[in-house]
């Protein structure tokens, strides 16, 4: 677990990477009952991008946590939206291959937005008709990227 060093009534990362992450969870269980583990964490760690107000330390903490491994929720949600925020500001660019902090806050913020409305599109159409979880790609994904 994360050590907050400041007093958790000021701390953002207490806020938003605790607070909001599990927020998130519980509003998911209800709204979405039987998600996946994967959908949990990728739909929570999209929120703290967009209520960090900063994300070079969030952004930093994905990429040495991602990892391609659908059987870790975290590592994997970290993967899918470094990859997908990668394809999107970068024209379908590895992560790893990306200078993050050329990036303004705003694009990145925008862009998790995005991927989250339409994650949320996803989930809100009948369960026959969505598509099967996260290693489908989302409407606005690039073609040449992550399956």
């Amino acid at each position: 677990a994360e050590k907050y060093s400041a007093p958790l009534e000021v701390n953002r990362t207490f806020r938003v990477s605790l607070l909001g992450h599990e927020a998130q969870h519980v509003a998911d269980h209800r709204r979405f009952p039987g998600l996946s583990s994967a959908e949990l964490e990728y739909r929570a760690k999209l929120v703290e991008l967009i209520e960090y107000g900063e994300v070079a330390d969030r952004l930093a903490f994905f990429l040495t946590d991602a990892a391609d491994d659908p059987e870790r929720p975290h590592p994997h949600a970290a993967h899918l939206i470094l990859t997908r925020l990668a394809e999107r500001l970068f024209d379908g660019a590895q992560p790893t291959d990306v200078d993050w902090e050329s990036i303004p806050y705003i694009a990145i913020r925008r862009q998790a937005e995005a991927l989250l409305d339409e994650d949320t599109a996803r989930l809100s159409t009948p369960r026959d008709d969505r598509d099967n979880g996260l290693s489908r790609r989302h409407a606005g994904d690039a073609s040449n990227g992550h399956r």
